[in-house]
């Protein structure tokens, strides 16, 4: 820690996720209550960004609630979302969660499989699926994770980008985000909804490994979690609308409003101060 606090901090970025916003103000096709503050909720951290001093801010998907197969919502919340975006003062990159494509290859998606139809909305809607930029030498990339496993066209197309610019940067530090975790607790874990296949998850921390990826940044849970994999740090993001009530009980007091749904002192975002040493 000393070390870290005596390095020179270089700059600084903001990391958000699962906006979840609404095709209007104060309505929700969700069935939780909670859900309506979405919108007024990214709102608050937009205005709050605009105070601090960042390079850029990253979005880690899940971007609006209404899901691709909800056509004329997913379209409203597109355009609350932009509307909302061109207030930020910051250069903003961004990658889709399950809500804005479909949740990964998985029979008991709640929200639909990822599937060509819905991949054609986001690129309508929102465009790229990932990304890859340079700050001060240092390389950012997002990827659609729900596309691993899913057979698609777009997904060995991004397995082979993913990989090109992870070689041809191989000397740069390098950071990625990703809306599903790869694992919550360990690298073995059996599959669940929040982290990502056996083989989609072996596949991408084999990369993570080879090229010394120093952090991931993910999604999706809407808790924040530290973990580690090898040289790799992996932080998890809450969400700026709402937390997930299923994870309620890890902690050591009672679920607050809404059954753990509306704890909304477990809300926010991520600065992240990048240091010379880390």
């Amino acid at each position: 820690m000393d070390r870290l606090v005596k390095s020179e901090r270089l700059y600084s970025f903001a990391v958000i996720s699962d906006t979840h916003l609404n095709d209007v103000d104060f309505g929700t096709n969700s069935p939780f209550e909670v859900n309506r503050l979405a919108n007024r909720r990214l709102r608050y951290v937009i205005e709050d960004l605009n105070l601090k001093d960042v390079s850029f801010v990253v979005h880690l998907g899940d971007i609006v609630h209404p899901v691709p197969g909800k056509k004329d919502l997913y379209a409203g919340a597109a355009e609350c979302f932009f509307e909302q975006v061109k207030h930020l003062k910051h250069p903003l990159k961004i990658i889709p969660g399950n809500h804005d494509v479909g949740d990964k290859p998985m029979n008991w998606a709640p929200a639909g499989q990822i599937n060509q139809t819905y991949v054609d909305a986001w690129s309508e809607y929102f465009g790229n699926h990932y990304f890859a930029d340079q700050h001060q030498q240092m390389l950012f990339i997002g990827i659609n994770a729900q596309l691993l496993g899913s057979g698609l066209a777009l997904e060995s197309e991004q397995q082979r980008w993913l990989r090109d610019q992870l070689h041809q940067h191989a000397e740069k530090r390098k950071f990625l985000f990703s809306h599903y975790p790869p694992f919550l607790l360990d690298e073995f874990e059996d599959e669940h909804y929040d982290n990502l296949s056996r083989s989609s998850r072996n596949d991408l921390l084999n990369l993570i490994d080879e090229y010394s990826v120093e952090g991931l940044f993910a999604g999706h849970v809407h808790h924040f979690w530290y973990n580690r994999f090898k040289q790799c740090k992996i932080y998890l993001l809450p969400s700026t609308a709402f937390t997930r009530q299923d994870y309620s009980e890890m902690f050591r007091t009672p679920p607050s409003r809404a059954f753990g749904r509306d704890d909304w002192a477990k809300l926010g975002y991520l600065l992240v101060h990048v240091y010379q040493t880390g």
